[in-house]
Formats: structure tokens, sequence, C-alpha cells
């Protein structure tokens, strides 16, 4: 990127000038504060970091307007009563500030209160050390660090709902850095007025400054499918077409199971728009509380926008009976355009090609059907498997996949409440490896000879125990590639283990002979 190179303002030079800046943890510790702890380690060289090392010791915390109020219940000394307050997944990217007196590049934290509040955050991140008083060189004071708040006691926040879904950052058509922020939730039984709205808002905020840029709203009425309601619109996710590092798209789904295509590609944000991408069978059956995953539809254009169903916000969806539906996991293919037929699940017009799901001993196994570009009437718009095992009733996605780009493989976690044994609370679900492509069982997955194994189907994944009940799940290769671990998790058959599966191994690809002449 090579924005603010005129007046040696480049992202290389911001690169070059932090490679030491100190490692950092920031944490919203639900206790109405965000927190900065110093997460160097005993063994970090002070060389090569730019202030003095004290592992663990906090740096400065920051108490967001939105909580304030509630603050003064942590310190009641009759009739406590619990309260959320700071309790969102902080996002950081490097973004590049062109006005005002802070031009060039920075690091931004941005981060919701779940239900703390209404209200999303930013902070400037740059540098890591923090004053009371004013700033010199490469410390930072509290005048300088928080940029902005953004909430629904003014005009243009009045839609915004408790910020569950985690904030967006990117750099759109119109030149400016930007932050995404979701509409959100309402409790139910909810008395603000923005409770009853039958559309959602995605608000497309200045990064610098707060301001909002457009209040983007889904449609209330599509085409032939007539009236579309929406409410809760969970964590969104950028998309960039040209590989020219300009977001041109937004996917985010809903609690009534739409997701939700924003056309971002105007230079003009008055013509921004948001389109149904997909809509499930019945609303409300397959809630979509994750972040959709984004990956390269093989000999196409657009995306293959990968997700999965289910919920896990409050205590009634520990509940399953036999009422509780079965939720699944999709990839909608996007064709990269505006105007593009809604996908509607089991619509013979906009065809997904259903892979099946077995467990045998505890492995999960998948079939490795193909998905062509057209059924030869019409175009396959996609995949999508349905969590149907038996023995794991009311199993759903709570968790965003994570996603290997290298391999166009995506990890689903899945969570399974009903599992939970009193006597070991950890959480119980399982993990799977699966080809974004096409939902079939990726390469890498290998648990050896499993008895009774059906035939048709390759492993994919199994249960495991103690996987997360929300927010993305991490992943991690050894040195060398070879093999991928998933830190924090182990097999439910063997706790001993950790879940991993097969990687490829580094090694040189390509080379270049350069003969020299005389």
């Amino acid at each position: 990127e090579a924005r603010g190179a005129a007046n040696d303002k480049s992202y290389e030079r911001f690169r070059a000038d932090h490679l030491k800046r100190s490692p950092t943890l920031y944490v919203a510790a639900n206790d109405g504060m965000l927190h900065a702890f110093d997460a160097t380690t005993s063994s970090t060289d002070p060389a090569d970091v730019d202030v003095t090392p004290d592992p663990g010791r906090e740096r400065w915390a920051y108490v967001p307007y939105s909580s304030y109020e509630r603050l003064r219940g942590w310190s009641s000394l009759t009739d406590f009563s619990f309260m959320p307050s700071v309790d969102g997944t902080p996002v950081t990217r490097d973004v590049y500030f062109d006005d005002g007196d802070s031009v060039g590049w920075h690091t931004l934290l941005v981060a919701g209160l779940r239900l703390g509040g209404r209200g999303v955050y930013a902070l400037d991140v740059t540098e890591v050390a923090s004053t009371e008083g004013s700033t010199a060189g490469k410390v930072m004071g509290p005048a300088q660090r928080v940029l902005w708040e953004f909430n629904y006691t003014s005009d243009s926040g009045a839609n915004l709902g408790y910020t569950f879904g985690r904030p967006n950052i990117g750099r759109l058509a119109n030149g400016k850095w930007v932050v995404l922020v979701p509409g959100g939730y309402f409790p139910e039984g909810s008395t603000e007025a923005a409770a009853k709205n039958i559309f959602s808002s995605l608000f497309v905020l200045d990064a610098r400054t707060g301001a909002l840029i457009r209040e983007i709203k889904t449609p209330t009425s599509v085409g032939s499918i007539g009236t579309v309601e929406s409410y809760g619109l969970t964590t969104p996710v950028l998309g960039d077409y040209e590989n020219d590092q300009i977001e041109d798209v937004a996917f985010a789904g809903d609690l009534l199971g739409n997701v939700w295509r924003f056309d971002l590609t105007n230079s003009s944000p008055s013509q921004w728009t948001a389109e149904l991408f997909f809509r499930p069978k019945t609303p409300g059956d397959r809630p979509v509380t994750v972040m959709p995953r984004l990956f390269p539809t093989p000999g196409a254009a657009g995306f293959t926008v990968v997700f999965g169903t289910g919920r896990y916000l409050g205590g009634k969806d520990n509940k399953v009976d036999d009422n509780t539906r079965v939720q699944a996991v999709y990839g909608i293919r996007d064709s990269g355009r505006a105007g593009q037929a809604t996908v509607i699940d089991g619509d013979a017009s906009t065809p997904l090609v259903r892979q099946t799901l077995v467990e045998q001993g505890s492995v999960r196994g998948l079939t490795t059907l193909p998905v062509p570009a057209t059924d030869g009437k019409k175009a396959i718009r996609g995949w999508y498997f349905d969590l149907d095992i038996a023995s794991a009733k009311g199993e759903r996605v709570v968790v965003d996949a994570t996603a290997l780009f290298d391999s166009s493989r995506a990890i689903i976690t899945t969570l399974i409440p009903q599992a939970n044994d009193p006597c070991d609370p950890a959480p119980r679900g399982a993990l799977m490896v699966i080809d974004a492509a096409t939902g079939a069982a990726a390469q890498g997955v290998d648990f050896g000879d499993v008895a009774g194994w059906p035939a048709g189907y390759t492993q994919a994944g199994a249960r495991v125990t103690n996987p997360p009940t929300g927010g993305s799940l991490p992943a991690t290769v050894t040195m060398g590639g070879g093999q991928i671990y998933v830190p924090g998790v182990s097999l439910e058959k063997d706790p001993s283990k950790t879940f991993s599966f097969g990687d490829t191994v580094w090694r040189r690809r390509s080379w270049r002979a350069l003969i020299h002449g005389n």
C-alpha cells in the first residue's frame, strides 16, 4: 500500500517504525473496562521492544461511556446484582487517517459491549505506552488514544441494538477507512422502539471520527418473496473481488436465518444497497449468529459464502426437546454482482447439493459429492449438510468457521448443549474439516481404521471436549508444516490428545536461475 508515500507516511515506513512495538493483550473484562496488559514474557529481550518488559502488568484501562452508568452497581454493598458491561471482543487493524491533526497510518481498536450496552467504541493503539498527561514521543495520553464512541443516544444510532456482533474494519470505494457495525440484538420483551423494527441496520462509520457515513437498512419486501422481516444482524464479513485492497461487499446473517449481501462497490455511499442473499425454509428455525467466511469459487467469479446455523445466547438455548430444529452448514455461491437471485433453501429454482454427515465411534464422516456449475438446466448455487446425528440432538454452529485459505478448507466447530455432564461442565461438540468449495470432507483428517465405518464416507472430524461457545477458534501449524493443531480442544474419546490434521509440508516450490553475463 503506497498511500502516504508522498509525505513519508507510507505503510512500509509505518511498519518499520513499529517493528519493536511491545506486545500487548487487550481484554474486555466485563468489569466495565477494556484492559491493556503487557504481553511480554520473562524471556523477552528488552532490546527487542520499545517499552521495558513487565510481563502481565496492566498498561492502562478504558471505561466506555455506554457502560459508565453500570459501574456504580459494582460497588454496591447491598443487593448486589451482576450486570454485563464491557464484554465484546476487540478487533484491530491498521488504517490511514487522511485529515485532521493525525494524518498517517494508525492501529485502530474497535469493540462492542454485547449485553453490556448499545454502543461501540474506538481507540488508537498505535503506541502501547500511556500517560495521564500530554503525549511525547511514543507515549499517548487519553485525549490522543480515545477516538470516538457510537451509541444509541444519538439520532443516527437510534436503531443500534445490544452490540453482540463484532465490528469489522475496511477501506471502501469512497476512499474512506470505515468501521462496519451490525445493528445487534434486543432481548425478548425489549421496550426500546428499535426492537419493534422489521428491518436490520448495518452502520458504516468513519474510522477516524466515528461519524455515520450511511445506515444501510435491509429491505422489508423482496420481489416474488414478498414481505421479509429481519432482526438480530450479526458480525459482517468484508470481501474484495478485485484484490485491490478496497472492500466491495459485506455479508451478514440474522436471527431469522437470512443472510444479507451489502453491495459497497459504488464510490457514492447513497448507492450502497442491501439484498437478500439467502433465505431459510422457515424463518427462525435456523438462525445465523456467526460471521460468514468467504472463499474463492473454483472457476468462477465471486465467493462461496460459508456459514453454519444455530444460536447460544440465553438460558433457553440450553433446552433440547422434540421441538428443537436441526441446524446445518451451508456454502452459498455469490456471483460477484448485484441483482442475483435469492437462494431459498429447498427451492428447486436455486438448487443446492446436499452432502451427508455420519458418525461412527465419535469420528465424523461426510460424503464427497461434486458440486458442478449447473445441473444441466439451472445454476447450482452451492451446497449444505445437516447436523442431524441422532446422538447429538441440538447440535449447532455458534463459532465462526476457521478459514485455511491456502488449501480452501474450513474448520467447522459445533456445540452440542445436551451432551454437557453436570459433573463435568466442559462444553462438548465436534470439529470437522471441510472443502469450502463443495462442503465435502477435506483432505488431512485420518483417525485410522474405524470399526463399522460406512461405505461412501470420508473421515472429516470427530467429537471434541471444550470447544468455544462463541467467537472464533484458532488453528496453528507446526514449524515446517505437515500438521495443524487446534489448541485447547481435546478429542472426546481420548482427552489426552488435541484435535489435529494433516497439512502441506513447507518446501521450495519454484526457483529462478540467474546467469550473470561477462
